[in-house]
């Protein structure tokens, strides 16, 4: 929509802006209109005593009243967490939402909760209320384990460090791994793809052939007209989700910072696993690391959210649940400062 703009279009963000204050004898006719639908990203597997943790909650406002969390009666989420037995759960952490939800806006939504100081299976209820008024209905429930410790030996090995690299530096560190990970100099010329290149793909950088797939069709066509007859990465207008390829066809699948902007990434995984030749993988590269909140007033993030872009980050417990809940395994990783670069296979 920038593009556009600047080539003189007049068009208007696509989401209204909430009324942060109402007169209170109001609030029962927007409680009327609030319909939220919400559910887990992935349950958290086993988590210690008394810790503060957070999941990420998809939600879709399918209501007719614009959810915000400023104002004077703030519309928030809550955790409560009650033993399996049935016993009243007490008021749990509060959540602000990252940004006014208005109708048929969906986001991913990061969710604080705090586990109790003695182990067991507990169940874990997921509320909104509106703050100085009421409490609102259950959105969605699921079971936890709360642990003395937790089992550091349940996932894979992750390859932390402690490097920080701004944008650009990380990316390019990521296409060195690339080329550590895969031989791109072998007798026969691999089939690649990157999702998500726009109009300066990485795929470039790698001086083979390669195919850019993207949903901008003016970013694309920059990219080509700058790259000039000779450019050796075909520009690909499409869907990542529904990839215009037949299956088993690549033997590697690239993102740059472009996962984490689909809705559903586990069927995004599912459905590029089907395009991977024998031995084929698929690379996560420079993705998020960490969950963003409201008062941390990352205004980067929350620009782009609300001016529709998908924004999503992850711990690295939701990265091995995904990646096992969509049937991949990883064969490498490398995690810097808030930054994940990680390589899938199917099972061998």
């Amino acid at each position: 929509m920038d593009r556009l703009r600047s080539s003189g279009y007049a068009i208007d963000d696509p989401y209204p802006i909430a009324s942060h204050d109402l007169p209170q004898e109001l609030y029962s006719n927007v409680i009327e209109l609030i319909q939220l639908q919400a559910e887990p990203l992935c349950t958290p597997p086993q988590v210690a005593v008394g810790a503060l943790s957070a999941f990420n909650l998809r939600m879709f406002n399918a209501g007719e009243t614009t959810l915000t969390s400023k104002g004077n009666a703030p519309y928030r989420l809550a955790c409560k967490i009650s033993p399996i037995n049935g016993e009243t759960a007490p008021e749990g952490e509060r959540t602000d939402l990252l940004i006014d939800l208005p109708p048929g806006r969906g986001i991913t939504q990061p969710l604080r909760f705090r586990t109790p100081d003695h182990p067991g299976r507990y169940r874990l209820g997921v509320y909104a209320l509106i703050e100085n008024v009421t409490w609102l209905n259950e959105l969605c429930s699921f079971e936890i384990d709360v642990v003395e410790e937790t089992d550091t030996e349940a996932g894979f090995a992750w390859n932390h460090t402690d490097v920080t690299r701004d944008y650009g530096s990380d990316h390019l560190y990521a296409l060195d791994l690339i080329r550590e990970w895969v031989d791109l100099d072998g007798a026969t010329q691999p089939k690649i793809l990157e999702v998500g290149g726009n109009m300066a793909p990485m795929v470039e950088r790698l001086g083979v052939r390669a195919y850019n797939l993207d949903v901008d069709p003016y970013g694309l066509m920059a990219g080509s007209i700058f790259a000039g007859k000779d450019h050796h990465v075909t520009n690909i207008v499409g869907d990542g989700m529904n990839l215009p390829f037949p299956d088993g066809f690549f033997d590697a699948i690239m993102m740059f910072a472009t996962f984490h902007h689909f809705p559903d990434p586990v069927a995004l995984l599912r459905h590029l696993k089907t395009k991977l030749a024998k031995n084929g993988q698929i690379f996560l590269m420079c993705e998020p690391v960490g969950h963003a909140f409201a008062e941390s007033n990352y205004e980067a993030y929350v620009r782009e959210l609300e001016h529709g872009a998908y924004e999503q980050a992850f711990l690295p417990w939701e990265y091995e649940a995904m990646i096992r809940e969509a049937g991949l395994v990883v064969s490498n990783n490398v995690t810097d400062v808030g930054s994940a670069k990680i390589a899938l296979r199917s099972p061998s």
